[in-house]
């Protein structure tokens, strides 16, 4: 009996996530043009067929045969007033510019200010312009809890530190991806592990990420330095940290990003590579796990189109988090991870 290839086996031929196989079929414009041709090619190369209901129910979506519910959607906010737009601010405005659009919404952003008197004023702006959901990108302070109009709006959030609160979350599988890059350290047969942590990052990110890596430490007899895990203070690490790595004298060094990436270079041991679990760009340079912006833009706009069409209004009765799968992208900071 002939075996029934799915979306899973084409993902794991292309090397991508099966939500990337699935955006890639769907023909997605968040999706490099190289992306979307490797599984293509895969699953052609496996003789993958869509399901045809799916596919008619795609088809007739993209003629208009389903009702478009017309509106504005909020983004609150990208990046605070006055400060410069990093990669992921800009990664994110600009997918959820383009998926926004095709589900039939016009995006914006808006600044927040610093005290609940200001959200207040926003949320009275937001109602005027028929905002009719909102996507919070920002740590959400308490005193802004009582202030807000929740009722009026669906909400979801891209930020972990909004977790305390009733509502719905989609954000990178974090981990997934450090069980990804432990995987691939262990195969390339690094003996000296070191792990640093930002504290600025937000605290369940943090916490969650320092659990994961003593977790594996525990159980990696001897592939981990004497002292494995080092959190620091801003991007830049100090001399402390500098003193920590001359002293554990690690072959690799896992970071958070490709900012984290960059930073420590000056002040790397001999021999030591790096290693991020969190990527928002692929190059040449750095190797870890990507986590494509442009996909939890679209979990997280077509999660706020489904809440809108449902009329799902306000706090989360049934709070849900939805973690985005990244994939694996070698490059030249780890060599033997591929």
């Amino acid at each position: 009996m002939k075996k029934t290839v799915t979306m899973a086996d084409v993902a794991r031929v292309a090397g991508v996530s099966k939500s990337t196989v699935s955006l890639a079929l769907g023909g997605s414009p968040l999706l490099p043009e190289d992306t979307r041709q490797r599984v293509a090619t895969a699953a052609e190369e496996l003789g993958y067929r869509r399901d045809p209901l799916l596919s008619a129910l795609s088809a007739r979506r993209r003629r208009g045969g389903a009702p478009t519910h017309h509106g504005e959607i909020a983004l609150l906010p990208l990046a605070p007033a006055g400060a410069p737009r990093f990669l992921y601010p800009r990664l994110l405005w600009d997918a959820a510019q383009v998926r926004a659009e095709s589900l039939g919404y016009h995006v914006n952003e808006y600044e927040l200010g610093p005290d609940a008197a200001d959200l207040r004023r926003l949320a009275r702006i937001l109602r005027a312009r028929g905002v009719v959901g909102v996507l919070w990108a920002t740590r959400i302070r308490p005193e802004w809890f009582e202030a807000f109009e929740w009722e009026h709006f669906s909400h979801v959030t891209l930020a972990r530190s909004n977790a305390r609160y009733p509502l719905h979350i989609v954000n990178s599988d974090l981990s997934s991806a450090v069980l990804q890059t432990w995987g691939r350290i262990e195969k390339a047969g690094y003996r000296r592990v070191a792990v640093l942590i930002r504290r600025q990052l937000d605290d369940s990110l943090g916490r969650r990420l320092s659990l994961m890596w003593r977790g594996i430490c525990s159980g990696a007899s001897g592939r981990f330095c004497a002292d494995p895990i080092r959190h620091h203070e801003g991007l830049l690490p100090g001399p402390d940290v500098e003193i920590w790595l001359r002293e554990q004298a690690p072959d690799l060094l896992v970071v958070d990003g490709e900012a984290a990436c960059r930073a420590v270079t000056a002040i790397l041991p001999p021999r030591c590579h790096r290693v991020a679990v969190g990527l928002r760009e692929v190059g040449e340079e750095f190797a870890g796990v990507y986590h494509p912006t442009g996909a939890l833009a679209e979990v997280a706009l077509l999660k706020l189109d489904g809440m809108i069409r449902m009329g799902e209004r306000g706090l989360a009765a049934n709070r849900q988090t939805t973690l985005v799968e990244g994939r694996w992208h070698a490059g030249r900071s780890a060599p033997g991870l591929i």
